[in-house]
């Protein structure tokens, strides 16, 4: 995908991905949860697991989420919320090398030639968020952006 591919969608258009812990790309139809439940399987879930009463009430897709993200899966949601305002965010377990990895491979392969300045948001179930750039993320080879998230670590006490 290119800026031009995504200026066509127009406002208000989004992109959203499932990185599997062992790095598979997988594109989400509907969303994020509802995929789930289309597919259990494939997210390494039993069918009947998802029946569980506590995967039912309304925090139920909570549930399901921190499930999965223990497992080591990612969330990835990209927007454009309006004019010169695209966001990506990512929901991890708990930031780490492999984490780092698989979404590298994603931002790499999908996003290498969109604006470089896109603001990445990176959530943690620790709660703590690491805020950097496309650009910065994707200059892997430098450690731009793990530089960045070893100070917000680090300035927060949590590691």
């Amino acid at each position: 995908m290119n800026n031009s591919d995504l200026a066509a969608n127009g406002n208000g258009w989004k992109d959203s991905w499932w990185i599997s812990p062992n790095g598979e790309q997988i594109p989400v139809v509907d969303d994020h949860i509802a995929d789930v439940f289309e597919n259990p399987k494939k997210f390494g879930m039993n069918p009947d697991e998802l029946k569980h009463e506590k995967f039912s009430d309304p925090s139920g897709e909570l549930e399901i989420l921190d499930v999965l993200l223990k497992r080591g899966w990612i969330k990835f949601h990209f927007s454009n919320l309006a004019v010169g305002k695209r966001l990506m965010q990512v929901q991890v377990f708990k930031w780490g090398n492999k984490f780092r990895g698989n979404l590298w491979g994603l931002l790499n392969s999908k996003y290498r030639n969109c604006d470089p300045n896109i603001k990445i948001t990176i959530y943690q179930n620790t709660t703590n968020d690491i805020i950097g750039t496309l650009g910065e993320f994707l200059d892997y080879s430098n450690d731009v952006f793990e530089s960045i998230v070893v100070n917000l670590l680090s300035n927060q006490n949590v590691r």
